[in-house]
This record gives structure tokens, sequence and C-alpha cells, in this order.
């Protein structure tokens, strides 16, 4: 079965802005319990024929705060505040890639039960969640 993890992107995010960091616990269920290259398919737009390029990227370890980290991903420090999409495409540690930075609030009202990670210096904790199913072409 095919699932998409969801991923807010805050504008304070670390290391220039080229991390993102992951709940604990869902990139758990979604990537696997230890650190990984995974391949990404980057889409723009989402519902594009065929990808604008792939590239591999690594989902860390645990860091000592208790989250996991995208890296390798310099291009994330060009995407501002965003809702970041992982969908599985069938072939293991490959996922197609997209962002969406318009109506956040419209796009994360399309589904329930986000996770809520712990607030931190910076404000709020970012959103995610597991979508069971598709959603690139929904």
């Amino acid at each position: 079965m095919t699932s998409c993890l969801i991923v807010e992107r805050l504008p304070w995010e670390t290391g220039g802005g080229a991390q993102v960091q992951l709940p604990l616990k869902l990139a758990n269920q979604f990537f696997g319990r230890v650190g990984k290259t995974i391949t990404v398919r980057v889409f723009m737009p989402r519902r594009a024929k065929a990808p604008c390029y792939q590239k591999d990227i690594s989902i860390s370890n645990v860091y000592k705060n208790g989250t996991r980290r995208i890296n390798n991903f310099p291009e994330l420090g060009s995407i501002g505040p965003s809702l970041l999409f992982f969908e599985q495409t069938g072939t293991p540690d490959v996922f197609d890639f997209w962002w969406e930075s318009g109506d956040m609030h419209a796009i994360a009202a399309r589904y329930n039960d986000w996770y809520l990670a712990p607030h931190s210096q910076h404000g709020r904790g970012r959103i995610a969640l597991i979508v069971p199913r598709s959603v690139r072409n929904s």
C-alpha cells in the first residue's frame, strides 16, 4: 500500500535552511528505524507526468534532541515555509517528493490526525502526518 509522509517546513529550520527535522515517531514509522540513503524523484509541479530530477538524500539516525533529519538535500534551502510530501513509489527507498507553499491551512484541513511536534525556543512545533494512501494526483 502506498502512503505519504507530509512534514511542515518551518521558517527557522536549522543548518542554514538546508535541513528539515523529522518527528522521531513518524520518521521511524515511515523510513524505518535506522539512518539510510533514499532516492527522491522531485516533481515540480506535483502533478507533472515525470520528475524534474532525482537525487539521493539521507535520512539521519536519531539526534540527541529526539529527532531525525533530512540531509544532503541543499535544494531545501530555497524552499520557504511549506508542506513537504514524501510519497512511496512501490520501489524500496524511492520516494516521489514535492512541496506546497500556497494556502497551507487549506491543504492541512484535507487531512485528520496531525502530529504536533514539541514546541522549541523558536516557537510552535511542526506538524506532520502519514496519509495511508497516495496524495500526489488527488
